[in-house]
């Protein structure tokens, strides 16, 4: 989990949590009336024409928004070195669809548009109702 996610806080949204000493990020929404969702910027080389992102993912007590968009997803958006964002946002986007019995492992590799100085991963439950737990990202370099 990445470092400025493992700050404890005890706002009923989202959290640090820990499983058998190890701490993960949960999000936690009861309604499907709005999104809750924490972002987590990733430098980019010039030279990377591609990202793999993997990561495991848990979601219980689910409930599906009134769009097809909406749902337990993780979003990806560029910006430049001006901090101009590329293309639309997402750019790109992974998700669970449904609850799952236990961690769930997710990979999408990701297209880098042409001037990306940065990634954004948003982590977020769109529109949608349910507890969305998710850890072990990683984001590499795929060429």
């Amino acid at each position: 989990m990445p470092e400025e996610w493992r700050r404890k806080t005890y706002d009923e949204d989202w959290m640090a949590e820990n499983e058998d000493g190890k701490s993960f990020l949960r999000l936690i929404k009861r309604n499907t009336t709005d999104s809750l969702g924490v972002k987590l910027r990733v430098p980019i080389q010039q030279a990377w024409t591609s990202l793999e992102v993997s990561l495991r993912a848990r979601l219980t007590d689910f409930e599906h928004g009134p769009e097809k968009w909406h749902g337990a997803l993780i979003w990806f958006g560029f910006t430049n070195a001006e901090g101009q964002q590329i293309g639309n946002f997402p750019n790109a986007s992974l998700g669970i669809q449904g609850n799952t019995e236990d961690w769930t492992e997710l990979r999408k590799v990701v297209l880098v548009p042409s001037g990306a100085a940065e990634m954004t991963v948003q982590i977020i439950l769109a529109r949608s109702a349910g507890t969305f737990d998710v850890d072990d990202m990683e984001v590499v370099p795929f060429d």
